[in-house]
C-alpha cells in the first residue's frame, strides 16, 4: 500500500518517528510542499497515519493517547505529553523507558513535549511509571 500525505508539519524527527512506530522502512519526506510518501501493508500505513495525527495537532488535555493495530503482532501504541518538562528531561525519561523495559519503538517529540511508544500492555503500564 502506497500513500501520500500532506501538507503536514514535516520534519527528520516525524520521518523517523513513522519509520520506527510503524516498522517501515519506505517513508520519503519532502519540503515543498510539505509531504511524506509511504509505503507499507495496511497495518503499517494505518499505524503511520496515527503517528502523523499525534505529530501534527496539540497535545490533548487529558491522558495519554491510544491506538491498537489490527494485527495483535504490532502490539499496541501510545502517546503519553509531558508538557512540564524540559527536554533534556523528556531525554533521560525516554532512555530509562528504553534501558529499563528494553523498548526499541519509542520515539520523542520536543515540540510537543510527547513520547510515542509501541509494545505490549504490560511495558505500556510500566513505560506509564517511568515516564510520570
Amino acid at each position: 500500500m502506497t500513500g501520500l500525505i500532506g501538507p503536514l508539519k514535516g520534519s527528520t524527527t516525524t520521518i523517523n518517528g513513522v519509520r520506527s512506530i510503524s516498522d517501515m522502512q519506505r517513508v520519503i519526506g519532502f519540503t515543498a510542499p510539505p509531504s511524506i510518501v509511504l509505503r507499507g501493508n495496511a497495518v503499517q500505513t494505518a499505524l503511520a497515519e496515527w503517528v502523523l495525527r499525534q505529530f501534527d495537532q496539540e497535545p490533548p488535555a487529558a491522558g495519554p493517547q491510544d491506538f491498537q493495530p489490527a494485527d495483535p503482532a504490532y502490539g499496541m501504541v501510545r502517546a503519553f505529553y509531558l508538557p512540564k518538562t524540559t527536554t533534556q528531561d523528556l531525554l533521560n525519561r525516554v532512555t530509562r523507558v528504553r534501558e529499563s523495559l528494553g523498548i526499541q519503538r519509542i520515539v520523542m517529540y520536543s515540540r510537543l513535549r510527547g513520547v510515542l511508544l509501541r509494545g505490549n500492555a504490560d511495558q505500556m503500564a510500566k513505560a506509564e511509571a517511568l515516564l510520570h
